[in-house]
This record gives structure tokens, sequence and C-alpha cells, in this order.
């Protein structure tokens, strides 16, 4: 048996053999990664929707809203409107504070202080990012719990502090500094809290308080009456996004935050990975062109070879084993190659997919490329072996 491997198998070229693994390789591995990569971004994008996602809508303001009385809040029949629109989930109203508010630092050490105007707003806590046990306030308390936009932390740190050479803060730090909070009401009179940063939204672009300190505050510090909410925050359905903004705005509503576009993405997603994996099959369909011409060529060089065994009694089994055993041998450490190749290819790109969809715990996935790899293998065996017994037997003939 050996001597009839030798005899067929002999004049194989190693260079061709090679060129035939690493192209199989490569458009395998392209043809893995694609499939893989575009099933973890579905699944990513799925647990990004398993939670609504939220915009903040107010009215848009004209050129000539400065100059003369324009009405920039919503009634309750507006509300209501758009609670009713597809794709809606819930809706929350920001709630301002109309009373004046001034907010201080003390640095005893150094017997400085900085002091600057400042305003509240609230909303109800399901819209709020940012969970804390001691996001609550009572009419008894002199502390309040204050939320700060995350972008406002960035702009401190990386404008204003590089230009005026003051230091850069820490979350951590911004969160041990005690406010002073001075409240006016509407005699003028001043009344004093502390406050104190329990957390950094990046969901909601102000200064948050809760919601029982801006209502009881504005029932206390103003005459004024219960006012309409200028700002609304609703929750979405991002497979709808598309439809909602352009819903929203044909209704006159600004969006202030951006939206994750399920569609855009999705359908991306889709053409890149359409057009990869139609390279991927090209090249590993050119792979299998090279080893079937190799193969083709050492059975032509073989003809009388081949003809002399069929003539001498051998079996069309044991003619057609070692190119089978070969085709066999070179494929499965191609296809297992190609496998490890795409399972480290996944370790590479999920920490910046995960991160920019802003999910965790994708956890493994071995058996979607592992499917991939036996059906192609099957496919490429299968076909070969056809090809090479249609071969040999046009020889016995």
């Amino acid at each position: 048996m050996n001597k009839i491997y030798s005899l067929l198998l002999g004049e194989l070229s190693k260079k061709r053999i090679l060129c035939f693994m690493l192209t199989q390789i490569v458009g395998v591995a392209i043809v893995v990664i694609s499939v893989q990569f575009f099933f973890d971004v579905r699944k990513a994008l799925e647990k990004t929707t398993l939670e609504s996602e939220y915009i903040i809508l107010t009215k848009k303001v004209g050129t000539l809203s400065g100059l003369f009385s324009s009405n920039l809040s919503f009634s309750n029949d507006e509300i209501n409107e758009i609670k009713d629109m597809d794709g809606i989930g819930s809706v929350g109203d920001f709630t301002s504070s109309n009373f004046r508010v001034q907010a201080g630092v003390s640095i005893s050490s150094r017997g400085m202080g900085y002091t600057t105007e400042m305003f509240f707003e609230s909303v109800d806590a399901e819209y709020i990012d940012v969970k804390s046990d001691r996001w609550t306030f009572t009419p008894n308390s002199k502390e309040i719990p204050i939320i700060v936009p995350k972008n406002y932390i960035n702009l401190y740190n990386f404008g204003f502090a590089p230009a005026t050479g003051l230091p850069k803060l820490s979350d951590e730090l911004i969160q041990s500094i005690k406010l002073d909070i001075t409240v006016y009401d509407h005699m003028g009179n001043s009344h004093s809290f502390n406050g104190y940063v329990v957390g950094f939204s990046s969901r909601i672009n102000t200064i948050l308080a809760p919601k029982e300190f801006v209502v009881w505050g504005n029932e206390n510090f103003t005459n004024k009456g219960k006012t309409d909410p200028n700002r609304l925050i609703a929750s979405v359905d991002p497979k709808q996004s598309e439809s909602i903004l352009s819903n929203l705005k044909s209704n006159g509503y600004e969006i202030e935050n951006k939206v994750f576009d399920y569609e855009t993405v999705s359908k991306t997603v889709t053409f890149i990975v359409s057009v990869t994996l139609f390279i991927g099959i090209i090249i590993t369909i050119m792979s299998l062109i090279l080893l079937v011409l190799s193969l083709f060529l050492l059975i032509e060089r073989n003809r009388i070879k081949i003809f002399n065994l069929f003539i001498l009694g051998f079996p069309l089994k044991s003619i057609f084993r070692p190119y089978m055993k070969a085709t066999l041998l070179l494929s499965s450490c191609s296809f297992v190659l190609a496998y490890i190749l795409s399972l480290l290819a996944r370790q590479l790109y999920l920490p910046t997919m995960t991160e920019y969809l802003g999910v965790s715990n994708m956890g493994s996935n071995i058996w979607i490329p592992l499917i991939i790899v036996l059906g192609l293998y099957i496919t490429v065996v299968g076909t070969m072996q056809i090809i090479i017994l249609k071969e040999l037997r046009s020889i016995r003939k």
C-alpha cells in the first residue's frame, strides 16, 4: 500500500500544497469570521434593544422667540399625542427650579472659595441612568444629592482646566467635595443646604436634583403657580428610531441627544458582512480550484500508471484512497487552522464592538464558527471526492 502512495503522490508539488493550504486558510477564515461577526453584532444589537433608548424633546426656538412671547412648553394634549406615537414608550417631563440657586465651594486651607449661579432640574428616577441609594430628599433634610452630566466634567478637565491652569478633577474627588447651596425665595431670603454629587449622567445633559426637592422648592420659595414642562424625556424603540425621529421633527419637535440608530447600523453591518463573505467564498473556491488542478495534473502525469494498476486488478478504492487521504489531510489542517484563526479574530474585535454598542457579557461563541467550518469542510471534501472519482473512472474506461 505504501508503494501505491509513493507511486501516485510522489510527484505532488510541495509549493502547490503550501499555496493551496494558505489560500484555503485565508478563504475559510474570512467566511467564518464574517458570519461569526454578523451573529455577534446581531446578538449585541438585541442586547442593546432590550432596554429602550431615551430621547429628550424640546420645541424649536424660532428667530423671534426671544423678542416676542412664544410658548415653548408642552401642554397635556401634546404630551398625550407624543405618547400615542408608534415606537414611543413612556414619557416623562422635566421640572425646572423657579427659584434662584447659588453653589459654592470653600477651600479653608487656602482661605479661598468659588461661587456660581446655577439651576436645578428634576425628572422621575426611572429615566435617570445613575442609581444611588442617596437619591432622596425630605423637607426636613439640609442635604441635596446632585447628578452632574458627564460631559460637563469632560469640558472642565479637557477644556477649561488646561486653559486656566487649574487642576483636573477625578470623579472620586468631585464626589467627595461638599457644595454650599444657597437658595433664595421670592422675598429675597436665603436658605442654606449642603450639596454633594452622587453620580454622573451620560443620558441627561442637565444638573439634576431629586424631584421631591425641586417640587418642594417651587412650592415654598416662589409665588408662581405650576407651569407646563419645557422639556420631555421619552423611551423609544431603537428599531423604529428612524421613523420616530422623522415623525417628531415633522411635528416641530427637536431632539437634544443622539439616538442609537438600529436600522442604519444593522443595514451597514449586513452590507459589510455580505461583501466580506463574498470575498471569502471566492478565495475558498479559488483554493479548491487550485487543489483540483494540482491533483488533476498529478493524475494526468500518472495516467499510464493508474491504467496499469487497473489492468493488474487493483480496485478503484485502492487507487482512489491515496488521493482522498491527501485531500482529507490537507483540508483538515487548513480548516482547523482557519477555525483557530477565527476564534483569535473574535477576541480582537469583540472588545471594540461591545464598547461601541454599549453591551457586555457576550460570552463564548464556539458553536457558530464550528458549524460553519464543518459545513464547508464536508462541502469541499465531498466535492473533491466526486471530482477525483469521476476522473479515475474515466481512466478505467
